[in-house]
């Protein structure tokens, strides 16, 4: 948990902040500077929390 926090708690924080409707730019970026998440997690735990949520397709 490079993170401090599994894949399932992330998925919540960021329902409950209402990422699916704020995108991938702005999740990313809360994820950083609330949640004191490094750059390179933060994208890791957004395109993780876009698949899950079906915002992202598989390529």
């Amino acid at each position: 948990r490079r993170t401090g926090k599994g894949w399932g708690e992330w998925l919540t924080i960021l329902d409950e902040w209402g990422s699916a409707e704020k995108g991938h730019t702005e999740s990313a970026r809360h994820l950083r500077e609330a949640h004191g998440v490094s750059p390179w997690w933060a994208q890791a735990v957004t395109v993780r929390y876009e698949y899950e949520r079906g915002l992202r397709q598989p390529r």
